[in-house]
């Protein structure tokens, strides 16, 4: 049985939060942390700061537990500040984006981040000369 277009969305994108949660939880292996849905666990920014630390190996200050809209936004913005500062290239998300649960840029940041910290890391390190 063929499935239709909507059915080959929605299993590329399960595939991608599964592929991108995964790698997450590889990076943060070292702080014990865990990311079991990828949408709603980087809603508070508290994994994402970590994340950020973690890939650009700089300290920052956050909200641990944020209970207030402005503080989970905070967090957020913060962890996405991290990222560009690093080289990482942000485009079309803001901490809006991610407290909206907006997957589909999610997912987009998420491959951002995968390329520049891991594809081009890697890639430049087995480089012939």
């Amino acid at each position: 049985m063929a499935m239709d277009a909507d059915e080959i969305k929605e299993k590329w994108v399960n595939i991608q939060k599964r592929s991108y949660t995964n790698w997450i939880n590889e990076v943060l292996r070292p702080t014990g942390e865990c990311v079991t849905d990828l949408v709603d666990d980087i809603g508070n920014g508290v994994l994402l700061c970590k994340l950020a630390m973690l890939l650009t190996t700089k300290r920052m200050k956050y909200q641990k537990s944020p209970k207030l809209l402005f503080q989970r936004q905070d967090n957020i913005q913060k962890a996405l500040n991290l990222l560009e500062e690093s080289g990482c290239r942000l485009v079309n998300i803001g901490s809006s984006d991610i407290l909206q649960k907006n997957t589909k840029l999610i997912l987009g940041l998420m491959w951002n981040i995968v390329q520049h910290f891991h594809v081009f890391k890697v890639g430049a390190n087995n480089c012939c000369s």
